[in-house]
């Protein structure tokens, strides 16, 4: 088999990885939203009931918002609708959990405990970490596309950027391992996987004057303000004590996932600038 031949193979593999896991996110995302919906609605509407033509009415409403807000995703994929998709199943997936699960003060134990047991809660975090993980691998395949069609980005081929693709794809594995890993049956494999990922992100922003040679430096120096505030927070909670271990994990979130925004921002301006 030629490398041609392998190439093909391998691009049509992706792509069919990318429309099975966009399709599983999206659907997992609608079920997720609609269930936090209708508990929202559910308790703030005590007692209230509807006839079948009201209900109906309101089910025939829903569905046409869902219809129209998915029409992009049927028109094509792109890096940012990827991002938005991975935003919107983390959030939606993170809150659900925290709603449903049975004691109030999870908080107090650390964040990874919102996947503990066999309950809605658990299920529903686990699930959602690891869905966030597969959705990282197909980013990493999206915004790698996006990049390629792009002219004058890279000085060696498509080195650099297959570098950075396998980064983010390794970071995807980690993450959906960590969803696959729950705290309270595997510890020390959990740990394990939040601290490599921790490492694989530094990585990434390490590296990313390497890959890319031209990135501005407004980018590149608040992605090391990024990293060197994730460190300084570790300090506060490892050696300081200040911050408990759910308040560094759910900051740490925080700051990774406003960075990955960042970068999802900064990979489509340099496609659209590279395609002019």
């Amino acid at each position: 088999m030629g490398l041609k031949e392998r190439g093909i193979k391998l691009k049509v593999g992706v792509l069919v990885y990318n429309c099975i896991v966009l399709t599983v996110a999206v659907a997992i995302t609608v079920a997720m939203v609609s269930f936090l919906i209708i508990s929202v609605l559910n308790n703030s509407f005590k007692n209230l009931s509807l006839d079948a033509f009201v209900s109906s009415a309101f089910v025939g409403i829903y569905s046409g918002v869902l219809i129209y807000l998915l029409i992009p995703l049927a028109k094509g994929m792109n890096t940012a609708i990827v991002a938005r998709l991975f935003s919107i199943v983390m959030v939606s997936g993170i809150i659900l959990s925290m709603l449903t699960n049975s004691n109030p003060n999870w908080w107090q134990v650390n964040f990874s405990y919102l996947g503990w047991g066999n309950g809605i809660s658990s299920i529903s975090f686990n699930m959602t970490i690891v869905m966030a993980g597969l959705l990282v691998i197909a980013l990493s395949t999206q915004f790698t596309n996006d990049l390629k069609r792009s002219k004058h980005i890279f000085n060696k081929k498509d080195v650099n950027l297959n570098i950075l693709s396998l980064l983010f794809i390794i970071l995807g594995i980690d993450m959906a391992s960590l969803g696959l890993f729950p705290y309270d049956r595997a510890p020390l494999v959990h740990d394990i996987l939040g601290y490599s990922m921790l490492i694989i992100f530094g990585v990434i922003v390490l590296s990313l004057r390497f890959i890319f040679p031209k990135i501005d430096k407004t980018f590149l120096t608040n992605s090391y303000l990024t990293l060197a505030l994730i460190a300084f927070c570790y300090v506060l909670f490892a050696f300081v004590g200040y911050f408990s271990l759910t308040a560094f994990e759910l900051i740490g979130f925080i700051i990774t996932f406003g960075w990955l925004l960042m970068f999802v921002r900064k990979i489509s301006m340099m496609s659209k600038v590279g395609q002019t």
